[in-house]
């Protein structure tokens, strides 16, 4: 589309809901222009440091080991009478001489719940199945039968002997 008699082309734009005619030559005044004429009013772009990320390396220097069953059961009380007398006639007393055999205090042996713990502890130090749930209730309904298969078993691996 040509103005009267202006050989210039013109360029529909639309601003607000009207038509407007712009000569061509002003909608592209910048293009013959060499690029860095072209930036009249140049800016600075800053880019924020992004995510910094960590790395964590875990090396195993040793695998976990399975779990080891007890080398005796606990209703296997006639295999070792010795300990499974000394728990019936001396009840407490012999829980802490178990405990002080364990590098644990006399107290916790006598104290009513000590049981729970030592066998806990003494199946964590020497990597045997169970789980603290288990421990506590053969603690509570099974306690003579507990304390006698953890002397046992104590027997079994060596520890030295403070009494019976």
């Amino acid at each position: 589309m040509e103005a009267e008699g202006n050989n210039v082309g013109y360029e529909h734009q639309h601003h607000q809901n009207k038509e407007h005619l712009i000569p061509m030559e002003q909608t592209n005044r910048f293009i013959d222009q060499p690029v860095h004429q072209q930036l009249q009013n140049p800016c600075v772009v800053v880019q924020a440091p992004g995510p910094t990320y960590t790395t964590t390396t875990t090396v195993i220097t040793q695998q976990p080991q399975e779990k080891k069953p007890w080398h005796s059961g606990m209703c296997d009380c006639f295999d070792e009478i010795t300990s499974c007398c000394c728990v019936w006639w001396c009840g407490n007393f012999y829980l802490g001489s178990m405990a002080s055999r364990m590098g644990d205090n006399c107290c916790v042996g006598c104290c009513l719940p000590g049981l729970w713990p030592m066998r806990s502890a003494f199946r964590e130090r020497h990597n045997i199945g169970g789980d603290m749930c288990n421990d506590c209730c053969v603690t509570t309904f099974c306690g003579p039968c507990t304390a006698c298969q953890l002397a046992r078993e104590m027997n079994t691996l060596g520890y030295p002997k403070n009494c019976c």
